[in-house]
């Protein structure tokens, strides 16, 4: 009895580690925005310059995000397809060393968990029907698969996708680094933007997912512990 519950002391101890290590790439490695914003509607890239100008941003890289169902033959996904700026430095891909990866400018990149589920490799072509807006229907070749540290992500360069959706240059958001001492200022300037859906901060959003994940390992490890009294 003892050494259960020892037992299950230890792989608590290692689920909040992992979590902690997980929440320290995501939040620390791959974002490394403040701030992320999204638009009502897709915009210009110019529109960006708007946010550039609030007294207190320091940085703004916008991402082009489209929802999309991925077909190859009978098999179907459902993802967001990301659009990167290829020299984008404060939303990055990640493999499973937690090493930034390049953005590639051309086709699709997939994470090898997609690829697997799709039974698709690099050189073959996928079809993407986009399940907003005018709903086109798309193909892409995918010229790189990885192996990604954190879910299953499918994404190209920002200007990549603009073309395959034969669209001007349009972002759907951005991601924004921000003063700290000027944050309050920058949030009150970015509530009175009509063009904004939402504005996201980062550590709000680590914060949240850390409360949710304390109380899930916290709610196993009472669980764990009662199974462990009956035995």
């Amino acid at each position: 009895g003892i050494a259960l519950a020892m037992g299950i002391r230890v792989a608590a101890q290692q689920n909040y580690d992992a979590i902690s290590f997980m929440l320290w790439a995501e939040f620390d490695v791959k974002s490394r925005y403040d701030l992320s914003v999204d638009f009502v509607d897709p915009k210009p890239i110019k529109a960006i310059r708007a946010l550039e100008r609030i007294n207190g941003v320091l940085a703004v890289e916008p991402v082009r995000i489209v929802q999309a169902k991925l077909h190859n033959g009978h098999r179907v996904e459902r993802r967001a397809i990301i659009g990167h700026m290829s020299a984008g430095t404060l939303d990055r891909v990640l493999d499973d060393q937690v090493r930034p990866l390049e953005i590639p400018e051309t086709g699709l990149g997939l994470s090898d968990r997609l690829a697997n589920q799709l039974e698709i490799q690099v050189g073959d072509t996928v079809t993407l029907e986009i399940t907003e807006g005018h709903r086109p229907t798309i193909s892409m070749p995918v010229s790189t698969v990885i192996t990604a540290f954190i879910g299953t992500p499918a994404y190209t360069e920002i200007r990549v996708l603009n073309r395959a959706l034969s669209e001007p240059r349009l972002a759907s958001g951005a991601y924004l680094s921000v003063d700290d001492n000027q944050m309050i200022s920058v949030l009150a300037r970015l509530k009175e933007m009509p063009a904004l859906r939402t504005v996201t901060i980062k550590e709000a959003a680590r914060d949240a997912f850390r409360e949710k994940m304390d109380e899930f390992l916290g709610v196993m490890t009472i669980l764990n512990t009662l199974f462990a009294s009956l035995i």
